[in-house]
């Protein structure tokens, strides 16, 4: 397999042998013309869930520049914006506190006034990652808890 990505043949042929072809050559599945929109989004969710294909997304931290690439963008980054990130992806899918957070970034003890440390950087590094800071993608909020990667 060159790719995980499900493959729907979707064409006016409708011979068995161009259908054998298809999925000779890595079809997931098949579907003639004419077809409803409604069989299409069947055919379609069911090849995804038979695949369980979902989108992950990779992030590559390059130190020695100072930045990351997030969908092909490099985004540069302050040392403390970088090793945030680096903090929070690593613990991916965990919501990290504030008090661990300040504690693993900063190498200091955590103290009540470092809240604003951690949020204000938080802000800085959503601005800079996300498509809507206001609505972020990657860096949640569990509100009381901390924040968390996903």
């Amino acid at each position: 397999d060159i790719c995980d990505t499900p493959i729907i043949f979707i064409t006016a042929r409708s011979s068995d042998e161009d259908k054998i072809e298809a999925y000779d050559s890595g079809a997931d599945d098949y579907l003639c013309k004419p077809f409803s929109s409604v069989e299409l989004v069947l055919r379609v969710k069911a090849v995804l869930k038979r695949t369980k294909t979902e989108y992950k997304e990779e992030i590559e931290f390059l130190h020695s520049e100072k930045s990351v690439v997030i969908q092909g963008n490099k985004i540069l980054l302050t040392d403390t914006e970088l090793r945030l990130l680096e903090f929070l992806y690593n613990n991916k899918g965990n919501v990290m506190s504030i008090k661990d957070i300040y504690e693993a970034v900063w190498e200091e003890k955590y103290l009540p006034n470092s809240n604003n440390t951690v949020m204000v950087f938080m802000l800085g590094l959503r601005k800079k990652i996300e498509e809507d800071y206001a609505n972020p993608k990657h860096i949640i909020t569990i509100w009381g808890k901390g924040y968390k990667y996903v």
